[in-house]
């Protein structure tokens, strides 16, 4: 290999390692974990935290047909958020839904709901 090839190569990688670590980063400030794949203890959106509820992941949600979908321009780490229309109070959601890779629903809610 030459000069020039190795250099691209090790450009590469850094920019590759870089991204990498970024992510993982913006995961950690988000949801409070480094690791992309797995589920967070806690979620920061509308200005609030919420925390994982000690109910266990649902394979459907009681009310499955009104979950919308939540936009979320912040969201490098392609999870899939949800709110429940019903359990808004004063325009903020008190339970929150993450949609997992095997199809469970994880439900999230504020402190003291």
């Amino acid at each position: 290999m030459n000069n020039k090839a190795k250099k691209l190569i090790i450009f590469i990688i850094c920019i590759s390692i870089f991204c990498i670590i970024g992510i993982a980063g913006f995961n950690r400030i988000l949801f409070g974990v480094w690791n992309v794949f797995d589920l967070p203890d806690r979620i920061n959106i509308y200005g609030r935290r919420y925390y994982i509820a000690k109910l266990v992941p649902k394979d459907t949600v009681e009310n499955q047909d009104q979950l919308q979908f939540i936009e979320w321009p912040r969201n490098l780490t392609l999870k899939k958020l949800y709110m429940d229309p019903v359990s808004i109070i004063v325009d903020v959601p008190t339970k929150i839904y993450i949609k997992s890779s095997n199809g469970k629903y994880q439900p999230y809610s504020l402190s003291g709901f």
